[in-house]
């Protein structure tokens, strides 16, 4: 076969993206070509800024998840450990080809480890990956744990133009119910200004706030499912 010469990133991305879908239905070459060219779009109109220190708002964090589930905390904390229940709500709700590493602690009472996979065409049928940091600390009352992550995205609109922050609050509840209290809290951090900056905020936030809400109805369901 011959070899397509590829100029840029942005040449190899619609190559891979235009190849890939050959094996698609109609109804997903259309949608997939839609998405791939607002992002030529927007990528053309907009090269960017970076944002300096003192141009830099503090991040700005929204809650998107609050629920009471009926399993105590340390159950519910497996789906942070790499384990067998980690793993498959990860990949039932669309993170493909998930890994993370084991945490390992450099402070006392503070953990970090790092997760990455690819998205499955459910969260974006253009494809792109994530590669992130979380970092584990018990809660102030130390009934809790309190779980922040930092997420980069590659391959997907604009996404060298931002980080998406999550921060995940889990709290045991009286012992006797047998329940655990969650939290969840997403905000995005700009290192470049852009015009459609409102636009990937929308979207990235619902998505993402969606995949949240199936990650931990799952946990709980594979965890009543075990009792």
């Amino acid at each position: 076969m011959e070899s397509i010469p590829c100029n840029n990133s942005s040449q190899r991305r619609t190559i891979m993206a235009l190849w890939k879908a050959r094996s698609l239905s109609s109804e997903s070459k259309v949608q997939i070509a839609e998405e791939q060219s607002q992002n030529n779009t927007l990528q053309s109109e907009d090269s960017g800024i970076f944002v300096g220190v003192d141009d830099s708002k503090s991040l700005q964090m929204s809650e998107v998840f609050s629920s009471t589930i009926s399993a105590n905390m340390n159950s519910l904390l497996e789906v942070f450990e790499g384990g067998s229940l980690e793993m498959k709500v990860m990949e039932k709700v669309g993170c493909l080809k998930y890994s993370a590493t084991q945490w390992e602690s450099d402070k006392p009472d503070e953990y970090q480890r790092q997760i990455h996979y690819k998205f499955s065409r459910k969260l974006s049928p253009v494809g792109g990956e994530v590669t992130g940091t979380q970092l584990k600390s018990p809660m102030p009352n130390k009934k809790g744990w309190i779980i922040e992550e930092v997420m980069e995205l590659q391959g997907v609109l604009l996404g060298d133009f931002f980080t998406l922050h999550i921060k995940y609050q889990i709290e045991d509840l009286a012992p006797k119910q047998k329940a655990c209290s969650v939290q969840v809290y997403l905000g995005i951090e700009w290192s470049k200004t852009t015009r459609h900056q409102k636009r990937i905020e929308k979207n990235v936030l619902s998505s993402s706030s969606a995949r949240l809400k199936e990650m931990f109805s799952l946990a709980s369901k594979q965890l009543s499912n075990t009792r």
